[in-house]
């Protein structure tokens, strides 16, 4: 095996596990880089290989672990808008926190945010699905005012974005 940086437009061909993702060729110094978008959310563990020449044998690198935090979304939002009489005393609030795929879920015992006119309820995420509900007390928001938004908050944690969603409409009638 040689000595040294391995030489100069050497191509370099990185892998996620043992998918390859591309490749880079090598500058004066002996280093490839790549850069790539189409990582999906999760963990991920990077490699780069070398393929080896008449003077320097194959090499492949240590394991880098990459974490691609995926962008939370809401969905399955019940009610979608809603129309109560005033006076009503609740609605039923429920939802589900997940990247866009659903292949990464806000963890079971993180929490949910749901606001109307100014009122919070905070909503704990239950189960492996991101699923959270609650019942939100509606009998104190006056009629004038109405349609209020529902406001949805989530803060993120180590796999998903922080997310908010102010898609629905609660309208109160006389």
């Amino acid at each position: 095996p040689g000595v040294g940086p391995v030489p100069l437009g050497s191509v370099i061909t990185f892998k996620d596990g043992s998918a390859t993702l591309g490749t880079g060729t090598t500058d004066s110094t002996g280093v490839a880089s790549y850069s790539t978008t189409a990582l999906t959310d999760g963990n991920h563990s990077i490699t780069a290989v070398y393929p080896g020449n008449t003077n320097f044998t194959t090499s492949t690198s240590s394991a880098v672990a990459q974490l691609v935090k995926g962008t939370s979304v809401f969905s399955s939002l019940v009610p979608s808008s809603a129309s109560i009489t005033y006076g009503q005393a609740n609605i039923a609030v429920s939802g589900q926190v997940a990247n866009a795929t659903k292949t990464v879920f806000a963890a079971s015992g993180e929490t949910v945010t749901v606001t109307i006119n100014g009122t919070s309820l905070p909503m704990t995420i239950v189960g492996s699905n991101g699923s959270f509900s609650g019942t939100f007390d509606t009998h104190t928001i006056p009629a004038s005012g109405s349609p209020y938004t529902i406001s949805y908050s989530y803060p993120g944690d180590a796999n998903l974005t922080a997310s908010s969603d102010i898609s629905s409409k609660l309208t109160i009638s006389k």
